[in-house]
């Protein structure tokens, strides 16, 4: 019974494979038949219809470097700048008058090295601060007092060219 069974599957599939063989012939013959002109001119088309529909891959877009942004060192300083000491023993030497926009001060760093590090700080705009020097003063902190009578109430006078923080 299994042997028979077996059997009548195998010739089944001969017989699907002979069928399936025949057509292929069948179809063979007739493309042959047809004229070779349009046969090519039906290639042409079929080639063009598939470019058609396939899409070209949209290309990944390259990744931009991302600039790393200025910290507030511990919310004392904001953004730092460079600008040139009216000190005479200072090695960022140059003439005094700098402009320094209302509101605002430039603080630097006491050493000799980096006497052209600066600080700029966002202050009151009643208080116009002028250009501090490098080898008096340091750091003005950011509870700066709004009364413009006594901006120097903030400030810490330091001995010349102390190191009192580093970048």
């Amino acid at each position: 019974m299994f042997a028979e069974r077996v059997r009548r599957r195998r010739r089944r599939k001969k017989r699907k494979k002979r069928r399936k063989r025949r057509k292929r012939r069948k179809r063979r013959k007739r493309r042959k038949k047809t004229n070779r002109r349009w046969r090519r001119r039906r290639k042409r088309n079929k080639k063009r219809r598939r470019t058609k529909k396939r899409r070209r891959k949209k290309k990944k877009p390259r990744k931009k470097r991302r600039r790393r942004k200025k910290r507030r060192m511990d919310g004392m300083y904001a953004r730092q700048s460079i600008v040139s000491c009216s000190e005479q023993n200072c090695s960022a030497r140059s003439p005094e008058s700098v402009a320094v926009p209302a509101g605002r001060a430039w603080i630097v760093n006491g050493s000799d090295v980096d006497a052209q590090r600066l600080v700029e700080l966002q202050l009151p705009a009643s208080t116009a601060p002028t250009f501090l020097s490098c080898c008096l003063l340091t750091p003005v902190r950011a509870d700066w007092p709004t009364n413009p009578g006594s901006p120097g109430a903030a400030l810490y006078e330091l001995p010349p060219h102390s190191e009192t923080f580093v970048w």
